[in-house]
C-alpha cells in the first residue's frame, strides 16, 4: 500500500523499486542482476557480523598454509 498523498505515477515507481525486495520471516532481502538474494544488515548488525566471524566460538581463519 503506497503512502497517502502518492499520484498515481508515483505508485507505479514505487512498485517497480520494490519489485526486487522480498520479506522472509523477519528479514529483507533483495534479488541481486545475478540471481542471488542479499540479506539487507541494518546498521546495528554491521559491527556484530565481522566480530562474530572472527572472534566468536566458531570464528577464526581457516587457511591451509600458515603465514609467518
Amino acid at each position: 500500500m503506497a503512502p497517502e498523498g502518492y499520484t498515481s505515477q508515483q505508485k507505479k515507481e514505487l512498485v517497480v523499486r520494490v519489485a526486487d525486495f522480498s520479506v522472509i520471516v523477519v528479514h529483507l532481502y533483495k534479488m541481486g542482476a545475478n540471481e542471488i538474494l542479499s540479506r539487507y544488515v541494518p546498521d546495528f548488525e554491521r559491527d556484530i557480523i565481522p566480530a562474530e566471524a572472527h572472534g566468536g566460538a566458531s570464528g577464526g581463519h581457516y587457511a591451509g598454509k600458515v603465514v609467518a
